[in-house]
């Protein structure tokens, strides 16, 4: 999650792996991913640019995040997990995304509509959950609503500008 100030026009980026991979971001497991287009409008953190970074859409889950190339390898390379393996948490949605990545993979892959990409407004609020900090983030135009209010770990927020603004409100 970035805001568009410290970071790099997609434009810059190499070309991204072949469809229907495996997709690692912190504190999650490998995840079945595919590399999409990114929005004109959203641009590649910084921090990654010197990792060949990769815009993906996440299956089962529907989000999507750069990833950085080192974080990204073949759908034949690595065996889905079994369910004992994964966060209680997260079973059903991984389950998901394995069967979605596989039927991708059975009748093709393309990106449309349904696989939107949503920016970031600002960040509303703070809280700790589950001995982790959290943020709400405020998402502009998504699903159809102007906003849409979701709670992000602080590793999924890539921007420390968007912290940053949080902070200056709160103390204004």
């Amino acid at each position: 999650i970035m805001a568009e100030a410290d970071a790099l026009p997609a434009s810059s980026l190499s070309a991204a792996p072949s469809p229907i991979a495996w997709a690692k971001l912190a504190s999650f497991p490998w995840w079945p991913a595919v590399p999409i287009e990114p929005p004109h409008n959203l641009v590649c953190p910084r921090a990654l640019a010197h990792s060949q970074p990769c815009f993906v859409h996440f299956f089962g889950t529907h989000d999507a995040a750069w990833v950085a190339a080192r974080s990204m390898c073949t759908w034949e390379s690595r065996q889905p997990l079994a369910n004992t393996q994964i966060k209680a948490s997260l079973r059903l949605k991984y389950s998901r995304a394995v069967s979605e990545a596989r039927e991708a993979r059975v009748r093709g892959w393309a990106a449309d509509a349904e696989h939107d990409v949503y920016a970031v407004d600002r960040l509303l609020d703070e809280r700790v959950h589950n001995g982790r900090l959290q943020y709400l983030v405020r998402w502009r135009g998504y699903g159809g609503n102007l906003y849409q209010e979701t709670w992000e770990y602080e590793e999924n927020i890539l921007d420390p500008s968007l912290i940053d603004a949080l902070v200056s409100r709160r103390s204004a």
